[in-house]
């Protein structure tokens, strides 16, 4: 090799270790540069502490409420069922039409009853003058009397065993109530012993009368008194009348049908009386009481809203089991403005807390699977546990695990974490 290609070779390589230390000097003066910054910057974020709102929990009213349907019904609703059981001969009204009380409704088949109570009047008359006989002193004709007083007894005797057989197979059949059987089995029992007071009293004016035979004649003739007043209560019974001022609702019975004692002749409204009636369910019927203010919406009558009063909780559902009836009065100027059978709305507090701890329901968090709160104790974090009530309008009663005087975290829960230095904010009342 020539010495000038040596020499340049040798200029080469020492510039060439000069770029290079240039080189390596640049990048450990951008290392140390960058590393200078990151190390300020991560100082900054130790610095900038997060920003919470807190406030104390809010105090006030709270309840639970619950939405039930409802109509407006006729505060008095009459079912006309018929005391005796019969074959209707005539009835006198029809389904809207309006009747006073006492009105003439439906008249049963009253022959039968006509001749019992003509037969009472009979033995009434032929007791007290066997009375009057008796005291007196027999004469034939009085024996005569008597004897016939006795053909008397028997037949009408007979007559009520026939009824009462006719009674008792009615009732047998569901046409016929207990009560109407238990009356003509009296009617039975007073022909009976006026059959025998009969023949007491022929054997009396036979022999003459004795003390102890005129009383006898004086019970029976307070009988046969007794005897009349059944016989004239039946036949008044078979008249069906109107047992209050009010509207025919419904009419369940038609001419020459046979009615019983257990099914509804009539239905009948009072139409100037009206009532909202909901039906409560199961699981709220312990919490509602007679009493209790509802709100209540009609809105097919003018959109009409109103606090009423609760004055009756069923204690029984009706069959169809839709729930428990729940009953509120109308006041005189609502009545004016509704229908039967409008529909309802009925709003009920069925839960109520007074002077309840409450904060916002987004405060609410978990943290470990527990629910609870942050709370802020000398601008630091804590989680504390809580039990809650009731809920609403946005906020969530604490029932446990936090004071009125402490400082509740309700916005920027969610960038801290227990234990975290916080600055706050403190809110105003959110209500």
């Amino acid at each position: 090799m020539t010495k000038e290609k040596k020499k340049t070779k040798i200029l080469f390589t020492k510039h060439y270790k000069k770029l290079i230390t240039l080189l390596i000097i640049a990048i450990l003066a951008f290392t140390y540069v960058y590393l200078d910054m990151f190390k300020e910057e991560e100082v900054i974020i130790e610095d900038d502490l997060s920003l919470v709102a807190k406030s104390t929990p809010k105090v006030q009213d709270m309840s639970a409420r619950t939405t039930i349907l409802g109509e407006v019904d006729p505060t008095d609703q009459r079912v006309v069922v018929p005391e005796l059981s019969g074959e209707v001969e005539t009835i006198y009204v029809e389904e809207g039409d309006y009747v006073n009380e006492g009105d003439l409704l439906m008249q049963l088949d009253a022959g039968d009853y006509h001749l019992q109570l003509e037969e009472a009047i009979a033995s009434y008359d032929g007791a007290k003058a066997q009375l009057e006989d008796a005291k007196k002193g027999a004469r034939s004709a009085e024996k005569i009397e008597a004897k016939t007083s006795v053909e008397r007894a028997r037949e009408a005797k007979e007559q009520m065993e026939r009824e009462l057989e006719r009674v008792e197979n009615l009732h047998e059949q569901g046409y016929a109530s207990g009560q109407e059987l238990e009356q003509v089995e009296l009617q039975y029992i007073n022909a009976k012993e006026q059959l025998e007071a009969a023949k007491a009293y022929k054997d009396t004016v036979e022999k003459g009368a004795r003390d102890e035979e005129l009383d006898a004649l004086r019970s029976q003739v307070r009988r046969a008194e007794t005897g009349v007043d059944l016989a004239r209560r039946m036949l008044d019974r078979t008249q069906i009348t109107a047992p209050a001022d009010g509207e025919i609702a419904m009419v369940g019975a038609e001419e020459g049908e046979l009615v019983g004692t257990s099914e509804p002749a009539f239905v009948m409204l009072d139409t100037t009386s009206f009532q909202v009636v909901g039906a409560l369910p199961e699981v709220y019927v312990n919490y509602v009481f007679e009493g209790d203010e509802a709100k209540v919406e009609i809105p097919s009558a003018n959109e009409i809203s109103f606090t009423g009063i609760i004055n009756h909780v069923g204690q029984l559902p009706p069959e169809d089991g839709s729930g428990y009836p729940v009953e509120i009065d109308l006041e005189p100027e609502i009545e004016e403005k509704v229908r039967a059978g409008m529909y309802s709305q009925i709003d009920l507090t069925i839960d109520k807390s007074e002077n309840a701890l409450s904060v916002p329901r987004e405060s609410v968090i978990e943290h470990n699977d527990t629910k609870g709160v942050y709370i802020v104790e000398d601008n630091q974090i804590k989680f504390v546990d809580i039990t809650t009530g009731l809920s609403e309008d946005g906020y969530i009663e604490i029932t446990s695990g936090v004071s009125k005087d402490d400082y509740v975290v309700f916005e920027g829960m969610d960038n801290v974490y227990p234990g975290d230095e916080v600055e706050t904010v403190e809110m105003g009342d959110r209500s």
